[in-house]
């Protein structure tokens, strides 16, 4: 079947769906998957529409429910290094993810303590890819988003830094099943000490430059 057909019949199909959330979320999160295998920008762009309509929806399932999807089509998610292989490979990597990461964080994100019901957490890795990136602008948008959630207290931003660590340093120990060499770079940790005086806890600021530090 025509790779151009078959893009063009899942945009159709979203276009018809976009706005039923509620009752059809499931095929629009097979939707945005599969369309990122023939044009990632457009399924991203499919996504940040899902993430800016639906930020009161349940908890954070516009967002944890199509990483989901990600990692069970290639992954299952069964390690934090595949989690954020499939993070970094799949959804990262296209245009638009300024917005995507200001959607995710600021509107998307459930407080941290909430939701953990795999042996892989979704926010966890979504945040160590993000420090993977060498990508300051990336990351400093990514804390100004947390500290204008009302889902996440300055201590679970602390909390978020330094349990990212672990996957950072999976990541690390697995290097050579990536096709580049992720680290947190000099320039990302600046950007995040510059970020941290958007937290008004003392205590969270030192959590935060001490996991920074540790990266």
């Amino acid at each position: 079947m025509n790779n151009e057909i078959i893009k063009q019949s899942l945009v159709e199909s979203f276009e018809v769906l976009k706005d039923s959330w509620e009752t059809k979320c499931d095929a629009i999160v097979n939707c945005i998957v599969e369309t990122e295998g023939y044009d990632g920008n457009l399924a991203l762009d499919m996504w940040c529409y899902i993430l800016q309509n639906n930020s009161d929806a349940i908890a954070h399932l516009p967002l944890h429910s199509v990483i989901r999807r990600f990692g069970e089509k290639y992954a299952n998610w069964t390690t934090k290094e595949d989690y954020c292989k499939i993070i970094l490979e799949h959804i990262l990597i296209h245009a638009n993810i300024e917005t995507f990461v200001s959607l995710a964080f600021e509107k998307n994100m459930c407080g941290f303590d909430k939701y953990d019901n795999n042996s892989v957490n979704f926010q966890l890795a979504l945040t160590a890819s993000i420090l993977l990136m060498d990508s300051p602008q990336i990351v400093t948008i990514m804390i100004r988003s947390l500290s204008h959630n009302k889902e996440f207290t300055d201590n679970q931003i602390g909390k978020l830094l330094t349990e990212s660590q672990y996957y950072v340093e999976a990541v690390r120990k697995h290097i050579s099943d990536f096709d580049i060499d992720y680290k947190v770079t000099d320039a990302v940790k600046e950007a995040l000490i510059n970020s941290n005086n958007l937290l008004q806890e003392k205590e969270s600021r030192a959590e935060c430059i001490i996991a920074i530090l540790s990266m």
